[in-house]
């Protein structure tokens, strides 16, 4: 199994668990919807999709988004054996 497939499955495991935890607080499907997108952009900005230094008193928080090891893997995957020229 290709690494890239793993941090890809990884991903989606943790964002169904995410989404399944969502639905299972917030009953009402409009207010699912609203966290949902609160926390999914609060992962992906502290995992590194948007910002990459991120100030000091937030750094602590880039271990706690899932998503930042999964986009970690997937750039050192991608980019390992390029060659700048």
């Amino acid at each position: 199994m290709a690494k890239s497939s793993i941090s890809v499955d990884h991903l989606h495991a943790c964002l169904q668990g995410m989404g399944l935890m969502i639905g299972a607080i917030f009953m009402d499907f409009e207010r699912s919807l609203v966290a949902a997108s609160v926390v999914m952009l609060a992962h992906m900005l502290l995992g590194g999709f948007y910002v990459q230094n991120l100030p000091f008193w937030l750094q602590w928080a880039q271990y706690a988004a899932y998503t930042s090891y999964s986009f970690k893997a997937t750039l050192e995957l991608g980019f390992r054996n390029l060659e700048l020229r």
